[in-house]
């Protein structure tokens, strides 16, 4: 057993429990979630994007399929990646800094399956009509 205290304020006397005192964190992961003593969400985002990368580059050899539709590849996208990026994020309170942190791992994302390079010099709102395009069938 571990104790945390939550919010400001001093940290937790010791409290004996069964003879045995409790450790005090600042931190823990609960189903899948990281839940910081400040009660931001930012430790949770960047963990979450961490996982998300990776399986975003152990499915590289899909996203520079040419056989597969871009159509599919964006629902791979979507059922996938997202699912992991997005886990638990309905107790998220997000402030600009992160809401952008999600967006930059967004379109990089996206520009990995649509395989532009940094350096091709690709708007963002070039990427997104790209997709646009694609969902619309034209």
């Amino acid at each position: 057993m571990k104790i945390q205290n939550l919010g400001a304020g001093k940290s937790t006397p010791f409290l004996p429990v069964c003879g045995h005192s409790l450790e005090e964190v600042t931190e823990f992961t609960y189903l899948g979630s990281v839940q910081p003593t400040t009660g931001r969400c930012q430790p949770d985002i960047i963990r979450r994007i961490g996982i998300a990368s990776t399986s975003m580059h152990s499915m590289k050899k899909v996203w520079r399929q040419i056989r597969l539709q871009l159509q599919t590849k964006l629902r791979l996208y979507q059922t996938c990646i997202l699912s992991i990026l997005l886990y638990g994020s309905v107790t998220w309170t997000l402030l600009q800094e992160e809401l952008q942190k999600l967006e930059v791992f967004h379109m990089r994302s996206q520009r990995m399956i649509l395989g532009i390079c940094w350096h091709d010099f690709v708007r963002n709102t070039e990427v997104i009509d790209i997709q646009n395009c694609q969902n619309n069938g034209t």
